[in-house]
């Protein structure tokens, strides 16, 4: 029942920062500011747009191509290096705030070292072990 709850503000909270936002963003239209991408992660050179009327079109065109662009935390090059050979997906029930996190920590660590010690793929694969407002979080923390 708390997670229900702590979802429901989770979502009204959204509601009003975005209601927040669309309110910044008519005012800086107001004022002549046009918005950029600059900040927000995406290297790409297709999403390093220049000031005119086609800046959303170029960017909407390459970033929504793509969804799972920087739905992490971490640096490109870590989500970028190559699972090993023979991995596969975790057979590990999925944190969401209701068991206990070192347990789940200890089961992840340990199910991940049955493929490698690799901390670089430890960091890549964590989000596979997450659901509910656990991932959502996750998914929000800015990049490193």
């Amino acid at each position: 029942m708390t997670l229900r709850w702590e979802m429901s503000e989770m979502g009204k909270r959204n509601i009003e920062e975005i209601e927040t936002l669309r309110k910044e963003n008519d005012k800086h239209k107001k004022h002549g500011h046009l918005p950029t991408n600059e900040g927000l992660g995406c290297r790409d050179p297709r999403c390093l747009v220049t000031r005119g009327d086609d800046m959303r079109s170029k960017t909407e065109r390459h970033c929504l191509e793509k969804p799972w662009l920087r739905k992490h935390p971490f640096m490109d090059g870590i989500i970028d290096t190559p699972l090993p050979i023979g991995w596969r997906n975790l057979s590990l029930d999925k944190y969401d705030d209701t068991t206990n996190l070192d347990e789940h920590i200890n089961a992840y660590v340990t199910h991940v070292n049955l493929f490698t010690n690799d901390d670089v793929i430890i960091y890549q694969v964590s989000s596979t072990s997450l659901k509910g407002a656990v991932l959502n979080w996750y998914t929000r923390l800015p990049p490193t």
